[in-house]
């Protein structure tokens, strides 16, 4: 039966029987030792993450403008490189 369980909470669930699998993102098991408790680990590919990157319209906008053309292609190649690695 599904049942939620707070990261702080894992490894005390897992010992006393209150859980015996997981689906988390791959850090969270490292972070918790998942392998002291489980045999088996499968990638399912639940979590692609997305990256963003945020900036000040007001910055970016005093920018010269070979500035904002070199910071936009730089945007542009990463949103391919991102997309094709997920």
């Amino acid at each position: 039966m599904p049942t939620q369980v707070e990261v702080a909470e894992l490894a005390q669930a897992f010992s006393t029987g209150r859980v015996d699998a997981i689906v988390t993102p791959p850090s969270t098991g490292y972070n918790n030792k998942a392998w002291e408790y489980l045999s088996s680990y499968y990638d399912v590919q639940a979590w692609l993450p997305k990256n963003i990157v945020v900036v000040n319209k007001r910055t970016f906008d005093r920018l010269i403008s070979e500035q904002q053309l070199a910071a936009m292609f730089a945007a542009g190649a990463a949103e391919a490189r991102g997309w094709a690695a997920s």
